[in-house]
C-alpha cells in the first residue's frame, strides 16, 4: 500500500520560501507531486502536514490541500 504524506521540499526560492509537496511511496519507491503552494517552514507543521494558524492565509493552504488529498490519485501521472 502506498504512503502518501505532505512535505516541504529543502530547496527555497528567492523570498525563502519552500515548496509544499505531495510524497507519495510504494514498494520503496518515491515520487513528488506539486501542489503550487510555497510557505516558510516556520509556518508550515511537519507533523500534521498543514500550513499552522499563525500563518495570514492558513486556510486557503489548507483547503487547497485537503482538495488534493480527496481528488482521486488516479487522476495524476505517478511513475515509479
Amino acid at each position: 500500500m502506498a504512503t502518501i504524506k505532505t512535505v516541504l521540499r529543502p530547496y527555497k526560492n528567492n523570498e525563502g520560501k519552500q515548496q509544499i509537496t505531495i510524497r507519495v511511496s510504494h514498494q520503496g519507491k518515491t515520487c513528488y507531486h506539486s501542489t503550487g503552494e510555497y510557505i516558510l517552514a516556520k509556518y508550515f507543521s511537519t507533523k500534521e502536514g498543514i500550513a499552522k494558524a499563525t500563518l495570514s492565509g492558513w486556510i486557503q493552504i489548507n483547503t487547497r490541500l485537503d482538495n488534493i488529498y480527496t481528488e482521486p490519485l488516479l487522476t495524476r501521472k505517478t511513475s515509479f
